[in-house]
């Protein structure tokens, strides 16, 4: 710390606790209560499975290095020898088909944004290389003036639509700079190259790794502006690999062949997660913390992949992890829960209702009806107990509890047995669930008194679960069909007005619980239930808005137990559970916080 306070002085934050997500996001502060001084790190980055593109290829270029969300690819080679020119946007979630490049070619350069990119060079066949140069606004592209020279296969580029760089290419080191109207040649790089990993502005870039005619390439050059200086070495020389970032901090990923990526510093590479699939000749954009790889070639492959990796490293907290929780005092099944880790509650399956402090289960207040396989929403002291079924069958009551005793409410319009529900006490929905046979798709809301009728999930199911609120969460897994059920891992987002199916569980199961609260749509971890079965299962999936992903188990494999309603991804509680079981586990994912030492 004595860097710190000598240029930055003693002013610090002081607490009792250490600061949460949002408040400690680059901050440093004096923990008082451990006498330390503390700020928040990221963890480890990592690559998830994206959206695939809609035509396989390799040598495409990529465009808008700011965003994964708002990417462009162009261009390259679908089969042979033969440049395409077919064109795709992506929004983070699917690639849509765009206006072709009028001249089709692929092994080119590209710059600029979705909505304002440059295509560059490249080759139209094996041995014929152009200097055609377009402009793409969003919809169409146009041809603008041709590059100075014909730059041989595997050009590259990076920069904007008006200020743009085109870099040497296989057996070539002279670069051209673009002005938003013509081009000209400026400081050639050191060591000729061609398919190459590339990033940053006309006045500060970054080129690393690549091939000459004889070998590949490990060295890195920076640019100024002017002149090109080599710095740092990557650890694992490679040709045709993607970059993304600035000149002073950015990440150099996969190549031919190989699955590697690289972090660079602006002092050295580190070598960390490694791509699912190894590729090289993909399509590339996005920063140090979010990017995105799309299409490319396997090793040793004739044809271009269609699959994109999405790469993340902006997560604060450290990997999640189960514990053992309080024993709970009335064993069961086929119950509910609301509220979070430290102020839960639990009722169902039978009339005795209990809560939870972090520590332990106290009996409070019974439920007004005895029933199970209803849904939980709401809070500790505000909690909403929904559908259901009891004797003498399908429950449509509505109770509500206000921490100590259970009022009831208004009554469902349709029997929701074995349903799931999301929300507050006022503010709630009850989805699908089964009144006399196979389920039904249809959605309640309630607004504290009555119930009204809504959009309709899209597949019926029962057995399932719900994260969220009112108007953004998820539904999970479950069961449809007719006696005898299949088990399903379809997954659908409800964004206040519709639901659209998003990709599945890694783990088809029923009975399992979820926390989400309202970050649902982007950060929900979903853990237990059980298998077509009825074994009980212990792994646990989280969800980032993209993909499922497995992480840490529970202790004890079991289903149909109860959960948190308003919990957020970073903690929850899985109490009791088929076989009337009285454990309880705890889950937890910390912020990474480290402790300054100098």
């Amino acid at each position: 710390m004595t860097d710190y306070k000598t240029i930055h002085g003693k002013t610090l934050l002081h607490v009792a606790s250490d600061l949460d997500n949002a408040q400690a996001e680059g901050q440093i502060w004096f923990n008082t209560t451990s006498t330390d001084y503390k700020t928040l790190v990221k963890v480890a980055g990592a690559w998830s499975t994206g959206a695939n593109v809609g035509t396989a290829r390799a040598n495409p270029e990529g465009a808008d290095r700011s965003t994964p969300s708002a990417g462009l690819i162009f261009g390259g080679r679908t089969s042979g020898s033969a440049g395409g020119g077919d064109t795709e946007e992506y929004n983070g979630t699917a690639w849509s088909e765009q206006n072709d490049l009028n001249v089709n070619r692929w092994r080119g350069g590209g710059a600029g944004s979705q909505t304002a990119a440059l295509s560059f060079g490249g080759s139209t066949g094996p041995t014929t290389h152009v200097k055609t140069c377009e402009s793409y606004d969003g919809t169409n592209w146009t041809e603008v003036a041709d590059l100075a020279d014909a730059h041989s296969q595997n050009t590259g580029g990076f920069g904007l639509q008006t200020a743009a760089l085109c870099v040497a290419g296989y057996g070539a080191s002279f670069v051209e700079q673009w002005d938003g109207s013509s081009w000209s040649e400026v400081g050639a790089l050191n060591t000729a190259r061609g398919s190459m990993a590339l990033c940053g502005s006309v006045t500060a870039g970054l080129v690393a790794q690549g091939e000459s005619p004889s070998a590949n390439i490990d060295s890195v050059e920076q640019w100024d502006g002017s002149s090109w200086t080599e710095v740092s070495d990557c650890n694992t020389a490679r040709n045709q690999p993607g970059g993304a970032g600035i000149s002073t901090l950015s990440i150099c990923f996969g190549g031919d062949p190989s699955a590697l990526t690289e972090q660079w510093d602006n002092t050295s590479w580190t070598e960390i997660a490694d791509m699912s699939t190894a590729r090289g000749r993909a399509g590339a954009a996005g920063t140090s913390t979010a990017a995105f790889c799309a299409a490319g070639a396997t090793p040793g492959a004739t044809s271009g992949v269609n699959n994109t990796e999405e790469w993340d490293y902006t997560e604060t907290r450290a990997a999640g992890a189960w514990a053992s929780g309080g024993t709970v005092n009335t064993g069961r099944h086929a119950h509910s829960g609301a509220g979070t880790l430290t102020a839960g509650v639990i009722f169902g399956n039978s009339v005795n209702c209990e809560l939870y402090d972090g520590t332990s289960w106290t009996e409070t207040g019974n439920n007004s009806n005895q029933r199970d396989s209803g849904a939980g929403a709401g809070t500790q002291t505000a909690a909403l107990y929904m559908g259901g079924q009891g004797p003498p069958g399908k429950i449509l009551d509505a109770e509500h509890f206000d921490g100590s005793s259970w009022t009831n409410g208004g009554d469902l319009n349709t029997g929701h047995g074995v349903c799931a529900g999301l929300g507050l006490q006022t503010a709630a929905l009850c989805a699908s669930g089964s009144e006399s046979g196979p389920p039904h798709a249809n959605v309640e809301f309630y607004d504290g008194s009555s119930w009204t009728e809504g959009a309709d999930v899209n597949s019926p199911r029962r057995e399932f679960i719900g994260a969220g609120i009112q108007t953004a969460g998820l539904v999970m897994g479950g069961l449809t069909g007719a006696n005898p059920y299949s088990v399903m891992g379809e997954v659908e987002e409800y964004d206040g007005s519709s639901w659209t199916e998003i990709a599945d569980l890694n783990t088809d199961r029923k009975h399992q619980c979820a926390a989400g609260g309202t970050s649902a749509p982007t950060a929900t971890v979903l853990f237990g239930g059980e298998n077509a079965s009825s074994s009980g299962l212990g792994n646990t999936e989280a969800w980032n808005g993209t993909a499922w992903t497995e992480v840490a188990d529970l202790s004890t494999a079991r289903g149909a137990a109860g959960g948190p309603a308003t919990s957020d991804a970073n903690e929850g509680f899985y109490g009791a559970g088929r076989p009337n079981s009285t454990a309880s586990e705890e889950w937890t994912q910390a912020l990474n916080v480290k402790v300054l030492t100098d």
